[in-house]
């Protein structure tokens, strides 16, 4: 898995070149946005004068640009892989030859003129596609030079500072976006981009921006794509291998359409459906490019941005998790519980009403205090480090607040912690009510100005509580609040809010108001608006004196918000207009009526119109004025707001690391560049918690600490803690485990790679101690996830996650294989299991790696069959075996789940049985059975029964041997037998 060389970012100030970009351009209608024309005003090119001027000059610049190691690294990674021919540049001259070949025959399809220079730019050009769904980020990018097509595992819950990593890590030359991508993506590539620029970024950026329409990030389009890219088709023995889904799809004389997906899926991981579709438009960008180059029909065409390789990649200092969902469900980290009503469960995530059940993380998650503690621990969560620095820094923190001295403390600073609410999206409502106007401003809800309070409160005793924690000046995340947490921005927000806004009034009335003695003019209107009862009774007292005696005197005078001051009447159900509706020197103007009232107009209601205008309205506009005032006014400080705020994640998830470690009794790892893993009294931290006891086991797994080139320089940010001994530890590189079912081996197995994971995120691990050593990758063949929707077996699906093991694999991984070879017959799954193990120990100690793996298949290790080395070790899960039990029924077998050395005799599977409540006649017969085979007889003979013609025959046969045998046959042997057989004795 390639990771980034640890090469500084281009410098700003190189001279910026333009690289040749001959790709055809798309009908704009196709990849505008929903206003246009996206697609044509934001396609940047490079000139090829600037390119030139790049060729002129040195190596060295060359090398600065895109590192010699990045090319190193690819090649190194995806060799012996998957089968490919020469590369392009060894082509091109061969190209040149038939071009000039094909000119003297005079032929029908006559390349496009090339020169070498030409040749030699395209060979240098890196594409990159990316695309960010809501928090998912897809990527995948092509090495012209290496042929190869690189993916990515979808990262979910993924940041812009993920996309910045990934821009420095590749290096592109073009970079492909979605015409739908977010603009906040966009800046990550163009900070100028504004959304209405044309070609702006054409002299300032290193490399050219495409975008391209949502069909060509198509997940099942770019499937297609790569399943025609006949990938690895020539890698095995030739088969044919078409099922009826295949009618439709090209067949070629190897594989049909569902053989070559499904060698696809074993070279690489296709569940990541965003990078998936990346890579297939940067397949459609490459076939433009080539159809832009060459006539068709040409031969040379093929040669040209030819991928002969795809592999996988992961970020620098992170660590490879192939199948990232069947991993974390595998191993318990993450998993999902529905709602239990049925009504609750909505087809979308946001509505889809589940959480987190038993897992890893779930234990961890409840003990965060704060929204995005919650969010920023499962992003630890999802990505892994290995970076042995980072590492070191989040154990560092945890153990600090771990401490004993700093109980009290970390109990106030989780306290604190349940008071921040979810900054981000605060700040988002914010922007989004300040750029819509101060007409928008006054809907921003009232949680957002309380919850701005809060966090500036809350934060504030946070940063001052921390000075209280014992050793916290070790910590990096001190010189992240010294240096990030804008104390005095803080306090200021949550001065400004509190001067101005009235949360009283506005949890009464339901909408945002203002302090008195913020506004005079709006205090002054409040007055009024405050007294206006009394002046409506007033008035209406003076109305009632025009009405005359004998007519109802229930008169009243009301103001309504923009229609005014009003006389209201009690309504006559026969006319259905009032009583009296004035005198005749001044008719009242009826307005309208409700069920029992009608409301009038006379002057003296204008005039108050007049006078007093539209109270309620005009403090209402007037609020909103001041509070989208504050509003600009915090948005001056959104840095350091959304500073503090990833900062108190940060600790939060600390805290909550810390507070686990004390629940769960976990302690901590030490991390070192040693390939090792050693493991004292380990513990499946959810299996404990299910059972009375649990039985810790040891682990010890050493593999050659060699490194390659690319891989050394992602290991740590500084030299100085690689030990001073490159001497190999002691212990093998593989630990095979037999033993009965039910006996612990799967919970053993899950354990060391949970431990392994833990260790990677910066937490403790549940061991009494463990020695990790940093692990690039943890490759998983433990438990089968069946689907309707996927074309493939339970054993094609473990042959799949076998196959992406084998080639992800380096020195570095841990590969967990559980039980592999089940699914088929016994034979063949016995013999892929042995040649698996064997393949694996046999690797040279660059590439071999450490390997915990359980079987069944005792027969393997008969004389002569499973060839084991020193760099293989024997175990098993030791049990109590009771010989004197008279039958299978009863518990003879006692699990006692302790790892002892050595293989195990048997599986005691009908023991098992038993115990799962199986008839005892069928644990018999099994046991009959299973008996014979182990005595090597033949079950076909052994359990073969005659019928009663086929009895009655063998005994006549045996009665006509043994007479023959008493006779003496002379002469007429012939007649004698047949005498024989005529007599009544044997014809009975």
């Amino acid at each position: 898995m390639p990771r980034a060389p640890s090469t500084a970012p281009r410098a700003q100030h190189q001279r910026r070149i333009n690289r040749s970009s001959a790709s055809i351009q798309s009908n704009s209608s196709s990849s505008r946005r929903g206003n246009g024309s996206r697609s044509s005003r934001f396609r940047y090119r490079r000139s090829r004068a600037g390119l030139r001027a790049r060729q002129g000059e040195s190596q060295s610049s060359r090398s600065s640009v895109r590192p010699k190691a990045v090319s190193q690294r690819n090649a190194q990674r995806s060799h012996q892989r998957f089968s490919s021919s020469s590369p392009l540049q060894r082509r091109t001259n061969a190209a040149a030859g038939r071009q000039a070949s094909q000119k003297s025959r005079g032929s029908a399809a006559p390349s496009i003129v090339r020169s070498n220079g030409d040749d030699e730019d395209s060979l240098d050009e890196t594409i990159m596609g990316l695309e960010m769904r809501k928090d998912t980020i897809g990527c995948a990018y092509y090495v012209a030079r290496d042929e190869t097509l690189f993916l990515m595992e979808d990262l979910q819950l993924g940041t812009l500072d993920l996309v910045s990593q990934l821009r420095l890590f590749i290096q592109p030359s073009t970079v492909l976006l979605c015409s739908r991508e977010h603009d906040d993506t966009v800046k990550v590539f163009d900070p100028q981009f504004n959304g209405a620029e044309e070609d702006s970024g054409s002299d300032r950026l290193p490399y050219s921006m495409d975008f391209r329409p949502p069909a060509e990030f198509d997940y099942e389009a770019a499937k297609i794509k790569l399943v025609n890219l006949h990938i690895g088709a020539y890698a095995g023995p030739r088969v044919v291998f078409a099922v009826p889904g295949d009618d439709g799809s090209p067949v070629d004389e190897e594989m049909g359409h569902q053989a070559r997906m499904l060698r696809l899926s074993s070279l690489v991981s296709t569940e990541g459906r965003v990078s998936v579709g990346c890579a297939g438009a940067i397949i459609a960008y490459l076939q433009r490019r080539r159809a832009s180059a060459y006539l068709p029909g040409d031969l040379d065409a093929d040669a040209f941005f030819r991928i002969s390789v795809v592999s996988m990649f992961t970020l620098k200092d992170y660590m490879c998790v192939i199948h990232t969902l069947a991993t974390m469900l595998s191993l318990q980290i993450l998993q999902a519980e529905s709602h239990p009503s049925a009504h609750n469960q909505g087809p979308t995530k946001s509505s889809s009403g589940s959480k987190e059940g038993l897992s890893v993380f779930g234990l961890f998650q409840y003990l965060a205090k704060s929204p995005q503690g919650r969010i920023a621990l499962k992003q630890m969560f999802l990505r892994p480090l290995v970076d042995i620095d980072r590492i070191n820094d989040r154990l560092d923190a945890v153990s600090i607040f771990s401490r004993p001295k700093n109980s009290a403390v970390l109990s106030t600073l989780r306290g604190l912690m349940g008071g921040i609410k979810y900054v981000k999206s605060m700040v988002s409502n914010l922007r989004k009510g300040a750029s819509s106007g101060s007409g928008q401003a006054g809907r921003v809800a009232n949680r957002t100005w309380s919850g701005l309070q809060d966090f500036s409160f809350h934060s504030t005793q946070i940063y001052k509580t921390l000075g209280e924690v014992i050793g916290i000046e070790e910590l990096a995340i001190t010189r992240g609040f010294a240096d990030k947490f804008a104390l005095r921005d803080i306090l200021e927000v949550g001065q400004k809010i509190s001067q101005i806004i009235d949360f009283d009034v506005s949890s009464e009335t339901l909408r945002t108001a203002v302090l008195q003695g913020v506004d005079e003019e709006l205090d002054g209107r409040k007055h009024v608006y405050q007294g206006i009862d009394d002046l409506l009774a007033t008035v209406a007292r003076e109305l009632k004196n025009d009405i005359p005696l004998g007519l109802p005197q229930d008169l009243k005078v009301v103001y309504l918000p923009q229609i005014g001051f009003l006389i209201a009447l009690p309504k006559d159900e026969e006319t259905g207009a009032a009583l009296f509706e004035g005198l005749d020197s001044e008719v009242w103007e009826k307005m309208f009526a409700s069920d029992d009232l009608v409301y009038y107009k006379d002057d003296k209601m204008r005039a108050m119109d007049n006078h007093f205008g539209d109270l309620f309205t005009e403090i209402c506009d007037r609020e909103i004025e001041i509070i989208h005032e504050l509003a600009l006014e915090v948005m001056k400080f959104e840095e350091s707001l959304i500073a503090a705020s990833e900062l108190c994640a940060e600790l939060d998830c600390y805290l909550t690391l810390a507070e686990g470690a004390k629940r769960y009794n976990l302690c901590r790892p030490r991390i070192t560049h040693e390939n090792v893993l050693a493991i004292e009294g380990g513990r499946h931290i959810l299996q404990e918690l299910t059972v009375p006891s649990f039985i810790p086991n040891d682990t010890i797994l050493a593999a050659s600490s060699h490194t390659r080139e690319d891989s050394a320089s992602t290991r740590s940010r500084s030299t100085s803690h690689v030990s001073s001994s490159s001497q190999r530890r002691q212990g093998p590189s593989m630990l095979l485990l037999t033993g009965p079912n039910f006996s612990g081996k799967s919970v053993y197995l899950k354990q060391v790679a949970l431990i392994t994971y833990l260790a990677h995120i910066g937490s403790f691990v549940p061991a009494t101690s463990a020695l990790i050593g940093l692990t690039d990758a943890i490759l998983l063949r433990v438990a089968t996830r069946e689907s309707v929707s996927r074309s493939s077996s339970a054993f094609m699906v473990d042959l799949q996650q076998v196959c992406c093991a084998l080639n992800m694999a380096t020195n570095r991984s841990l590969l967990v294989i559980d039980e592999f070879g089940k699914g088929t017959a016994a034979s063949d799954g016995a013999g892929l299991a042995c040649a698996l193990l064997e393949h694996l120990t046999c690797l040279d100690d660059a590439k071999r790696p450490k390997v915990v793996a359980a079987t069944h298949f005792h027969e393997i290790f008969n004389p002569g069959v499973f060839l084991a080395n020193d760099n293989v070790a024997f175990a098993h899960m030791e049990i109590r075996l009771d010989e004197n039990a008279a039958a299978a029924s009863r518990q003879h077998v006692t699990y006692l789940y302790n790892l002892t050395p050595g293989l195990s005799s048997a599986s005691f599977g009908t023991v098992c049985a038993s115990l799962n409540g199986i008839a005892e006649d069928v644990i018999t017969r099994a046991q009959e059975l299973t008996a014979l085979q182990t005595e090597g007889e033949d079950l076909t003979v052994a359990c073969a029964t005659l019928s009663r013609e086929e009895a009655s025959e063998l005994v006549v046969a045996e009665r006509v041997a043994r007479e023959f045998l008493t006779r003496d046959v002379g002469r007429d042997a012939r007649g004698m037998v047949e005498d024989m057989l005529e007599s009544d004795t044997f014809s009975r």
